[in-house]
């Protein structure tokens, strides 16, 4: 899976390889993530983004 971070404008500030599972599941609100596993990064190793 490749992971891609956007700003709400658009502008792509990262992307990664992974390997990665994901379950997505259709609800009332919306198509969800249900679950999701990767084995080759930590939630540190995530690039960070500023709230303005």
């Amino acid at each position: 899976m490749i992971i891609v971070g956007k700003e709400n404008s658009g502008e792509e500030r990262f992307r990664m390889k992974t390997k990665e599972q994901m379950t997505v599941i259709q609800t009332e609100d919306g198509i969800k993530i249900s679950r999701d596993w990767d084995e080759s990064i930590s939630q540190n190793e995530l690039p960070k983004f500023h709230s303005e």
